[in-house]
């Protein structure tokens, strides 16, 4: 086998690939290996959602769209939960109204549009509800919404402080800042970037002895605020570039934090709209 046809088998091949219709506004994980996407079409004013496995990119459901088109997004997710709330009004973003939405078949469990969540503990909702006096709080049940009882302030402050919290499986780059530093790391951003001129932004990201590096430079004069995304994959030890790919062609700033890992893939978000997977397992 040639040089060349062995370094073409070493390199790295996007897992997967999933498209929104409009903008990926927003991308929410829950702890059991799936993806809320939030898809906003900002010319239609209307946003729909999407969930899939984001170990495969199967796509469980999509296109999903309640009765407000425009003024709701998503919430949180709990357990095998989705919550959404809409906006009190376009101009404020306080919000109001919740909708529980089962995960694995997008169907709507539950809804209540005279509260606004609080937070949620185990297997409780805490809501509040305001009226012409004052804001009173309750305890709902997780899967059907159903009131357990009205609760104190005091009472509610309290469970906030004990609430379990959901762990964090998301991992971010950290930014490299000293070039004049050596091993794996420095060696990898040398070989991403060595024919990158004017790089403003470069991230560092270690994943199962893979380095992912994404830099910005600048796609026109430096004058103009028009930057290049790149992104690579380095493997050790040599700090051989196995994958590489432009996440934006003209982003007008440099934006930390567009790519992460959770376990061992990797995701980026491509042009706004294309979530992108590779497996970085060790081979």
């Amino acid at each position: 086998m040639s040089v060349i046809k062995l370094f073409k088998s070493r390199r790295r091949k996007v897992g997967w690939s999933y498209s929104t219709k409009g903008y990926l506004w927003r991308l929410v994980p829950s702890e059991n290996g799936l993806f809320v996407i939030e898809d906003r079409e900002v010319e239609g004013r209307n946003v729909t959602f999407a969930c899939l496995d984001r170990r495969t990119g199967t796509v469980l459901w999509q296109g999903l769209a309640l009765r407000e088109q425009w003024w709701i997004t998503v919430d949180r997710v709990h357990n095998d939960i989705l919550f959404l709330h809409e906006y009190a009004s376009p101009d404020m973003p306080e919000q109001k109204k919740i909708y529980a939405i089962d995960l694995a078949s997008g169907k709507l469990l539950w809804s209540n549009e005279e509260m606004k969540l609080a937070f949620i503990d185990k297997t409780s909702v805490y809501a509040g509800k305001d009226d012409i006096l004052n804001r009173k709080f309750f305890e709902l049940d997780l899967m059907t919404g159903a009131v357990k009882s009205e609760i104190a302030e005091e009472t509610l402050d309290a469970v906030r402080a004990n609430a379990s919290t959901t762990a964090n499986i998301v991992h971010f780059p950290a930014v490299f800042e000293n070039a004049g530093e050596s091993g794996f790391v420095a060696n990898s951003v040398h070989q991403a970037t060595k024919k990158a001129r004017n790089v403003v932004l470069t991230e560092v990201l270690e994943i199962g002895g893979n380095a992912v590096i994404g830099y910005y430079e600048h796609s026109g004069p430096v004058t103009e605020q028009k930057f290049r995304q790149h992104i690579a994959v380095a493997e050790s030890p040599a700090a051989d570039i196995v994958f590489e790919d432009v996440i934006s062609s003209e982003a007008s700033v440099p934006v930390p934090d567009t790519f992460f890992a959770i376990d061992s893939m990797m995701y980026y978000i491509k042009d706004k709209k294309q979530l992108t997977a590779l497996n970085l397992a060790p081979r």
